[in-house]
């Protein structure tokens, strides 16, 4: 067998089978790999998080070794979900992600579907290796997939050819007609659309599956504003639906009109899952620890709920959206989907934030003040409020803090005007009422976010802010 030394193998184990993956792990090395497992290759000092993740991505294959230990709750679990969300990137007749089992043992429910090697049978190793070669061979031989889809240059006003249709029927401003540098996942949101139904995948044309799985995010930052502080205290991001030309979220929805409204709100999900996971990423290798507690939003509208496919999507992304993201839940949502928000929540510890939080009926209120961890106003009544505070201060200030869940963040959405600010920082009483967050067009993230964001106003759109499709290293995204 000829050396293979740029082929790079992730071993994923259970700690206790630690002196079995080490002799697995020189095994390897002997014949000419490059295998990765964290007891050898994880220096002192590396934050072993972001580490052990980009290890992943960066390996040519993905090694679970299984055992009777396998079904304890572990990294192990997590590393297998991070490996399952990198194998619908892979064309189909790809060899990446292989079960090896350490003794007779069953499988894990998320490997069932790949054939496994026995490790402890004689021909066990013999079958690893030629299971690495025919990948390997396989990889050498396959174009990526990337390669079949549009690239975006923002120096270019020419759209690429399947983005064409878009731009006719959503008829942009001019401002619009360049395609933003949008970092998107299309791999991802491709495979996505393909698992929750290979036969609507089918029926879309390529302009509409083009649209789809181009489709981004744009951050809006959720930062304090009272008490204030000279450097932007930022508590998240909310993550709002994005086109390659702007498009915001109801635009989108008339471009895919045809599209099943459940699976178009999973998608832009799992676009902003990425979005925020890759923001988080890349703070936190350069170094900045506040990262790890950000927060990001996205909205939990009817269309996601009632959405069949809804508890799957949780279950395979769980890896991803725990303890970093805040499902948004408005008045539309609470009046329909009341008890569905109360089962969700106790089946799998969702974390609720109230949009709009001054629409709520009682009902709703009373069910879930206790299960929300932040409230939220909206732009009409911060609006109104505003344009009370010349004449009835108290009034104003009472518009807002009305709606605030004691001893919870409370957020005025639509930020959008210097004197408001100013308004807000001479009456909003933080020393009994607390902390008052803000977000709008005129909240900019600061340093250092601003770091991996660009500011969406240098495309003529109103605001926002994407991700920076450089990365700190200056590679390109």
């Amino acid at each position: 067998m000829k050396k293979h030394d740029k082929v790079r193998i992730f071993l994923s184990y259970a700690r206790q089978d630690k002196n079995r993956v080490a002799d697995l792990h020189r095994r390897l090395s002997a014949a000419g790999f490059r295998p990765w497992v964290d007891m050898e290759n994880l220096l002192p000092g590396k934050l072993w998080e972001p580490t052990i993740q980009r290890a992943i991505r960066d390996a040519d294959f993905f090694v679970a070794c299984v055992s009777s230990n396998s079904q304890k709750r572990g990294f192990l679990q997590k590393e297998i979900k991070n490996a399952l969300d990198i194998w619908q990137e892979k064309l189909p007749d790809d060899i990446y992600l292989i079960p090896v089992r350490l003794e007779d043992c069953k499988v894990p429910e998320d490997l069932s579907a790949f054939q496994w090697v026995n490790l402890f049978e004689p021909d066990g190793w013999n079958k690893l290796l030629r299971a690495i070669e025919a990948g390997t061979k396989r990889r050498e031989g396959a174009p990526p997939l990337e390669t079949s889809l549009p690239e975006l240059d923002s120096k270019s006003t020419e759209l690429p050819t399947p983005l064409r249709g878009a731009k006719a029927a959503l008829s942009p401003s001019p401002a619009q007609t360049r395609g933003l540098p949008l970092v998107t996942f299309p791999s991802e949101l491709a495979g996505l659309l393909c698992w929750l139904s290979p036969a609507a995948w089918e029926t879309l044309d390529d302009n509409t599956r083009r649209f789809l799985i181009t489709l981004g995010i744009k951050l809006e930052p959720i930062v304090q504003i009272i008490p204030y502080t000279p450097v932007p205290l930022i508590i998240g991001f909310e993550c709002l639906a994005l086109g390659a030309l702007g498009e915001n979220f109801s635009q989108i929805c008339q471009q895919t009109a045809g599209v099943d409204p459940g699976h178009l709100r999973l998608l832009l999900a799992l676009a902003a899952m990425k979005t925020a996971t890759r923001l988080r990423t890349w703070a936190t290798e350069d170094g900045n620890p506040g990262a790890r507690h950000l927060l990001f939003t996205l909205n939990l509208d009817p269309e996601m709920l009632n959405c069949s496919h809804l508890e799957k999507f949780l279950d395979r992304y769980s890896h991803i959206w725990e303890n970093q993201f805040l499902f948004e839940v408005s008045e539309r949502t609470t009046v329909s989907c009341l008890a569905r928000l109360r089962e969700l929540q106790s089946d799998f510890k969702l974390r609720y934030c109230a949009d709009d939080y001054n629409a709520w009926n009682s009902d709703a209120k009373n069910a879930l003040k206790k299960r929300v961890e932040m409230s939220k106003v909206d732009n009409e009544t911060f609006r109104v409020a505003m344009d009370l505070r010349t004449t009835q201060t108290k009034a104003a200030i009472a518009q807002l803090s009305v709606h605030k869940i004691a001893n919870k963040p409370l957020i005025v959405e639509g930020l959008e005007n210097e004197k408001h600010l100013r308004f807000l920082n001479a009456h909003w009483p933080h020393t009994t009422h607390g902390g008052l967050f803000g977000q709008g067009y005129m909240v900019e993230p600061g340093r250092p976010w601003e770091t991996w964001t660009v500011d969406l106003k240098k495309f003529g759109l109103p605001g926002g802010h994407i991700l920076n499709n450089v990365a700190p290293s200056g590679a390109p995204v």
